[in-house]
């Protein structure tokens, strides 16, 4: 699944895309310090566990973070979709149209065909 936004592809490149999907939708639109050695209570190792929250400490260390608050909601849109959720219960539960939803889905599928052409090549 694509990175939302820039800055949570480059946390995806470190703690992964799970663990980024979480932090940014625990922490869109509000700017992130990220401490050396977040604590069992800090709020990030309570958003993506103990372990990526040392890592992400150990790379980001002094760091501001900050995920727009779009890419929550784009983050949200696939997590749903992944689920098996349909688009308009989708659009209800996040209060978007279902147009919107449709096209973060449609720039997912974007995203993973150009990957794919860049791994393969193009045989047309």
């Amino acid at each position: 699944m694509p990175a939302a936004s820039p800055i949570e592809a480059e946390v995806a490149a470190v703690i992964g895309d799970e663990a980024a999907a979480r932090l940014a939708a625990a922490f869109c639109g509000r700017p992130l310090y990220v401490p050396r050695n977040p604590g069992p209570d800090h709020p990030v190792t309570a958003a993506i566990g103990q372990d990526k929250a040392a890592l992400l400490g150990s790379y980001f260390y002094r760091t501001k973070l900050e995920f727009p608050v779009g890419a929550a909601k784009r983050a949200a849109i696939r997590a749903m979709k992944a689920r098996g959720l349909g688009n308009r219960d989708i659009a209800a539960r996040l209060l978007v149209t279902d147009r919107f939803v449709r096209q973060v889905l449609a720039e997912a599928n974007d995203a993973e065909a150009d990957w794919q052409q860049g791994l393969f090549g193009s045989f047309g």
